[in-house]
C-alpha cells in the first residue's frame, strides 16, 4: 500500500496533485517505480513520461519556494528578543 505523506504540499507528489499536473494514481505508480529502482521521484516521472523536463523544473522551483517559506516561518524561536 503506497501512501503519500502530505505536509503542506512540500512533497513533490503531493504538490503535483495540488497543481493538477498529475492524478494521485499517477503519483502512486511513480512512487512504486521510484522504490523499485532507487531513483528520485522526478527521475521516475520523467522515465514514465508523465512530466517533461520543463514541467519538472517548474514544480521543483515551486517546491523549493514553499520549503524556503516554511523554514523561515519555523525559525521564529531562533530570534532573540530585542
Amino acid at each position: 500500500d503506497v501512501r503519500l505523506s502530505l505536509r503542506d504540499g512540500q512533497r513533490l507528489g503531493e504538490l503535483l496533485v495540488k497543481m493538477t499536473m498529475l492524478t494521485p494514481e499517477q503519483v502512486e505508480e511513480a512512487v512504486r517505480v521510484q522504490r523499485s529502482t532507487g531513483q528520485r521521484l522526478g527521475e521516475a516521472l520523467l522515465q514514465m513520461r508523465l512530466l517533461t523536463p520543463d514541467m519538472l523544473e517548474s514544480v521543483l522551483r515551486v517546491q523549493k519556494n514553499k520549503r524556503s517559506a516554511a523554514s523561515k516561518s519555523d525559525n521564529w524561536s531562533t530570534h532573540k528578543p530585542v
